[in-house]
Order: C-alpha cells, then sequence, then structure tokens
C-alpha cells in the first residue's frame, strides 16, 4: 500500500507545485496522470476493503497481514480522502488497536531461533515510535473532540517514550519489557524526532488547503488560567505568523500578527475539545461558532472567547501520563515477580 500512498502525494505536490509555477500544460498533464492512476487505486482498494470489512490493510492486494504504516497517511500531508470518509474511519479504530504503551506496534517477523529442523520467527510486536504520528496528524485535520483528544495524548505518549536527553528511537522495544530493543536500532533515530516537532507545531499552526488553522489540539494543562501558548514567527506556506494565546479564568484571548505574502482564505481557531464556550467576538465584533471552530478574515488582530471547562475534562499533562505509566509498569512488574509469567 505504500508505495502508492506515497504516490498519490505525490502527485498532489507535482501539481501544487506546477500551479505555483504558472505551468498550465503540466498542471492539466499531472492531473490527468493522477486520475488515471486514483482510479486504479481505487478499484483494488474496493477490492481490500472489501475483504477487511471497510479498514485499509497494509497490502494493496493478496493479504490483509503486515503492519500499520503507510495505510495510515490518509489525511497528511495531502488529504486524499474525505475526513470523515469510512474507511478513514475503520483504518484509525484498526490501527489503534495493535497500540501498546499508547503509541503503534510493529512486527519484525525475524527469525529467532530454531526449534527441530524448523526457523521459529518473532511474534512479539515492538513499539514503532517513527509512524505513531501519522494517526495524529489525522486527527488534527478530522477535529472532533474524540480526535483532539487522541492527539494530545499521542504527543504525550511519544514524550514519554524519550531519555532524558529527549531522544526517541524508531522501533523495536518490546511493550512492558525491558527498555532493551532487539533490533540492533540504536538511539537518537532524527527522523523520529523531527516527525515529534512537526507534529507539536501541526497542533499550534498548520496548513490546510486554503485555510490557516491555529490550535488544532492543545492539552487541558495548557488553558489554565494564567498559562500562555506563544507562537514566534512560525513560517507558513502563506508567509509569517505570529500569535499570542493568554488563558485566564473566564475565557482565552487570542492575539495575532503576521507578514502574510498571499493571505489564507480564512484563519480559523480550532475551540478547545475540552470547552463550554459562551461567546466569541474577533476585533469587537461577535462571531457565529459552527462545527467547534471560528472561521476568520486573514487580517484579524484580536479574539476573545468567553468560557469554561467542561467538567468532564480530564486531569491530562505529561506528569501525570508520566505518573499513570509508572504506576502500570510498577504493577506489571509485580505480577511479574509473582508469577514468572511475562505480559502479553
Amino acid at each position: 500500500m505504500g508505495p502508492h500512498i506515497w504516490a498519490l502525494h505525490g502527485m498532489r505536490h507535482a501539481i501544487a507545485m506546477a500551479e505555483a509555477m504558472g505551468k498550465a500544460d503540466d498542471v492539466r498533464r499531472f492531473r490527468a496522470e493522477e486520475r488515471r492512476f486514483r482510479a486504479a487505486f481505487e478499484k483494488q482498494l474496493a477490492v481490500q476493503t472489501a475483504r477487511s470489512g471497510g479498514w485499509i490493510p497494509p497490502a494493496i492486494e493478496k493479504t490483509l497481514l503486515g503492519n500499520h504504516w503507510d495505510n495510515m497517511m490518509l489525511l497528511y500531508p495531502e488529504p486524499l480522502f474525505a475526513p470523515f470518509d469510512p474507511r478513514v474511519t475503520a483504518t484509525i479504530r484498526k490501527s489503534r488497536e495493535s497500540y501498546a504503551e499508547g503509541i503503534l506496534g510493529y512486527l519484525l517477523p525475524v527469525a529467532i531461533g530454531k526449534k527441530g529442523g524448523e526457523f521459529v520467527f518473532n511474534t512479539k510486536p515492538g513499539l514503532h515510535y517513527w509512524h505513531t504520528p501519522d494517526n495524529a496528524e489525522n486527527a488534527l485535520v478530522r477535529g472532533g473532540a474524540e480526535d483532539q483528544e487522541a492527539a494530545v495524548r499521542d504527543l504525550y505518549a511519544l514524550l514519554l517514550h524519550t531519555t532524558s536527553t529527549n531522544a526517541p528511537q524508531e522501533f523495536g522495544t518490546v511493550p512492558w519489557s525491558t527498555r532493551d530493543y532487539f533490533n540492533g536500532d540504536l538511539l537518537p533515530d532524527g527522523c523520529e524526532s523531527g516527525r515529534i516537532i512537526e507534529l507539536m507545531r501541526n497542533m499550534l499552526v498548520r496548513e490546510y488547503q486554503d485555510d490557516l488553522h491555529l490550535f488544532s489540539a492543545v492539552s487541558p494543562e495548557w488553558l489554565r488560567p494564567g498559562k500562555k501558548i506563544e507562537i514566534r514567527g512560525e513560517p507558513t506556506s502563506f508567509g509569517p505568523l505570529s500569535a499570542v494565546l493568554s488563558a485566564g479564568a473566564e475565557g482565552f484571548t487570542v492575539t495575532l500578527s503576521h507578514r502574510f505574502r498571499q493571505p489564507p482564505k480564512h484563519v480559523v481557531i480550532r475551540l478547545p475539545w475540552f470547552y463550554e464556550v459562551q461567546a466569541a467576538e474577533a476585533d469587537g465584533q461577535s462571531l457565529t461558532i459552527a462545527n467547534g471552530e471560528l472561521r476568520l478574515a486573514a487580517n484579524t488582530r484580536d479574539i476573545r472567547v468567553k468560557g469554561r471547562f467542561l467538567p468532564s475534562t480530564p486531569e491530562l499533562s505529561f506528569e501525570r501520563i508520566v505518573a499513570q505509566y509508572k504506576q502500570e509498569y510498577q504493577k506489571r512488574y509485580a505480577d511479574f515477580l509473582r508469577t514468572g509469567a511475562i505480559p502479553p
């Protein structure tokens, strides 16, 4: 599946580049090629999703087996499907079933020994840091309350699995075991560091089609009264942007400044998934709230949101995630000492 997904992303980027360069002939040619490839892709995808019950498997033909990998790259870096396409929803749910310790599982079926004359292969999935952000990026595009919370939890789970000097690895650690890895995968993994930085950036500021989205997913801990979220001179495809979100007891304010070369159609502020919004205004004018978003003109400067935390807001912070992990790890280790059985 992966090469075909990447081909679709590449075609979308080629079209965008040709449009930016004013190459009308190339735009027409690339779009025709994308339509031809997409038609063939959808035909085979329909065969596979009929076999799977609706989710997009790792392989484009013959089997439903394999690790969840590029089959999760459905809405980012380019939206290849509608955000709530049933196939997207089913794939996100299916891939999350393989999570362990809050991040993606990955099975490397290497030979680990012999039994009689037959090789014995590894059947224990490890942890896969590198592709966990794919689902978080999907969640940012979808934007529902469940999606926002999932993205925040994904970020905390990834940070939980970094070292004391913030170094991640790619994959291989056995869940709920030692922190050793069986495949020779060494720390640190620069690509995964980049993916975590990319995810944090997109949670706060990201481009989507013709709009610029701010605060797509934030943690309740970041909006406690007195807290601030600051974006300083962040490069975007529209031009540099700065934003300051200041949280108070009765809501929050956002102050924007920018040097747009080509203004976005809208600046979109996603309202927090844990917030009950009572009123909102931009530059002194009352705003209509629709689909959990504030859609603003590109020249908007000051936004005020009156509201409060929902009573159901979970206690969610990095410190709490670490404490919960240690508690669960201690419980599992105590069970191991008592029974001698390695946990599943």
